[in-house]
């Protein structure tokens, strides 16, 4: 198996390779997975998804995905249970950690048992290359129903899926997409780009000081419910509500030293639905980022907001803008994995704001239909967020439902905002979906 990588593969090789963009799942089992049997699990998402087997290869400055003969198991390490702040600490210094394409695979994972209280926690560190939101709530379904098949004797399906195509080669030429390149690049250039607020920083710091930390949090079936009602009646979605709740936030922190500022929210989207062939059930990175302006005042109430963003983000579905700026992208800036690492590298070394490039992003995996239970064990909470403390937004905003609860996890960037600040911009999102 051996497969160049696309544009936006070589991008998010490029990123991790200087520190940043990986994605780490926190997912939470009840009672404790034991080692023995979460190894064979791993070892089984391995044979069916080839991007679980591949390791980065570069020859002759072309950076490819490749599965070597004597591919390496998915790293497993297994600790104790140190309490919140041992386990804050873990989760830090995997977003700090990277991958060796020469000894690895492009994912581990940790496995943080409380044997006290029979439970655990599992750190799924996947490399952005070879996974999207959508592919980690994939990986993570498997390993759950693997382990509940295997501890009862049942052989679960590891049927071998194929390799996909970058996303670029995936999405379809017909409407918009065989119109000229030029088109396309006068059309983006006539979005209007206004001035970008800012969060104030705590105290801002160089590259090498700033960490990636998580705060999790999450909706009560109730409220979840009455929030989705809430969406249905206000002519909105739930997605526009998060990115409301989100913005507000920001503009609170914004008003005291802003008037009338522009908050901008970069959205994730998947591209998923527009892939033909299709990826369900695949592994893969398909999916992109639109970003999302506007004027903030007092007289800009929440359900207002929530619509519009709903509003706006349709539109630009419909004429199918995420996937035309990826393509654009792809065509006007450089492929190779050592152009993307120098542009990278003088970002960096700029340090405009900070590394800041947004006041707020929103990655909302959507809702899945997970089972109550995998045997004997049971998910209570999943939570994710990619790397972000050199380059992004001030906050990212993640959320996914399942078993119809919303669960929210703010990533901030320390020592850029303070563990306090974050702590009252994550409860007041909450408070305002509630």
């Amino acid at each position: 198996m051996r497969r160049r990588l696309g544009p936006l593969e070589t991008f998010y090789a490029a990123a991790h390779a200087e520190g940043m963009l990986l994605d780490v799942n926190v997912v939470h089992v009840e009672p404790a997975l034991e080692p023995r049997l979460l190894s064979q699990a791993l070892a089984l998402a391995q044979a069916r998804h080839p991007l679980l087997r591949a390791q980065l290869v570069e020859e002759d400055r072309v950076v490819s995905f490749a599965e070597r003969p004597d591919a390496p198991t998915v790293p497993l390490t297994t600790i104790a249970w140190g309490g919140e702040e041992h386990l804050d600490q873990q989760i830090e210094d995997v977003f700090s950690s990277g991958f060796d394409s020469a000894t690895e695979p492009l994912w581990k994972v940790i496995l943080v048992r409380d044997s006290a209280r029979d439970r655990c926690v599992m750190l799924l560190a996947l490399h952005h290359a070879a996974v999207d939101g959508t592919a980690c709530m994939t990986i993570i379904d498997e390993i759950l129903t693997a382990c509940g098949q295997l501890e009862v004797g049942t052989s679960p399906d590891v049927s071998p899926l194929p390799l996909p195509p970058a996303v670029e080669q995936l999405l379809p030429p017909g409407g918009r997409f065989s119109r000229p390149r030029v088109f396309v690049k006068k059309v983006l250039r006539r979005i209007h780009k206004p001035p970008n607020a800012l969060l104030p920083f705590d105290r801002p710091a160089p590259p090498r000081e700033r960490r990636t930390r998580l705060l999790c949090r999450s909706l009560g079936r109730d409220a979840t419910a009455t929030l989705r009602r809430a969406c249905h009646g206000e002519g909105g979605t739930v997605h526009g509500a998060l990115c409301a709740a989100t913005m507000l936030t920001a503009y609170e922190m914004l008003r005291p030293i802003e008037e009338n500022p522009m908050v901008v929210c970069a959205s994730s989207i998947s591209l998923r639905q527009l892939c033909h062939p299709g990826v369900d059930g695949q592994v893969g990175c398909f999916a992109s980022r639109l970003k999302s302006g506007f004027r903030m005042d007092d007289s800009v109430s929440f359900w207002l907001l929530a619509r519009q963003i709903s509003q706006d983000l349709s539109r630009r579905r419909e004429r199918r803008e995420p996937a035309e700026r990826l393509l654009w992208r792809a065509d006007q800036k450089p492929g190779s994995h050592d152009a993307a690492r120098r542009a990278i590298r003088d970002t960096l070394a700029e340090d405009h704001n900070h590394g800041r490039s947004c006041a707020v992003a929103i990655s909302n995996r959507g809702a899945f239909d997970l089972p109550d239970t995998y045997g004997r064990y049971r998910i209570t909470g999943i939570y994710s967020a990619a790397g972000e403390h050199l380059l992004g937004p001030n906050v990212a905003s993640n959320f996914v439902t399942f078993h119809d609860q919303l669960f929210h996890t703010l990533a901030y960037f320390t020592p850029l905002m303070s563990s306090e600040t974050a702590e009252r911009f994550s409860d007041r999102v909450l408070s305002l979906l509630s």
